[in-house]
Order: structure tokens, then sequence, then C-alpha cells
């Protein structure tokens, strides 16, 4: 427990840290990250829980902290 808020704690301090450039590719519609993606695929970053999810898979685009993002972007962000 204490490793997973260790964890949620770095992300969201590199989330409020990043430069307004890498904050651009955080999109509210799925839609708007689609047509920023081109030709990557578009997935659902949970800011929560550290994790980020594709189309099909719960829950993609539902929870509180999160935003749609281009696979590539969330693969940079986060260790998988």
């Amino acid at each position: 427990m204490r490793k997973a808020s260790y964890v949620l704690t770095l992300l969201l301090a590199a989330f409020v840290a990043a430069p307004a450039s890498a904050k651009q590719n955080y999109f509210n519609k799925e839609s708007d990250a689609r047509k920023h993606c081109s030709g990557d695929q578009v997935t659902w970053l949970d800011m929560g829980a550290g994790f980020y999810y594709q189309k099909g898979q719960m829950p993609y685009g539902l929870t509180k902290k999160g935003a749609y993002i281009c696979r590539a972007d969330a693969n940079r962000e986060l260790p998988r």
C-alpha cells in the first residue's frame, strides 16, 4: 500500500509539473485524441490508478481522474 501511494504521488507530481506541451496530449474527448494521435491507438489514462486502458476494457473513459491520450505518450509516462 505504501508503495502504491508513493507511485501515485510521483505520477500526480509529474502531471502537475509537466510542461504545457506535454499537457496538450491529454484530451477530454475521445474524438479530439483520435485527431491528435493520427495512426496511434487512443487509450484512457487513469491518473488515479496509474494505468491506461484500451477501448473495450473497463473502465475506459469512466474514471474520475483520467484523460484520453495516445498510447505512445502513455507508454512514455507510465512504467510498465
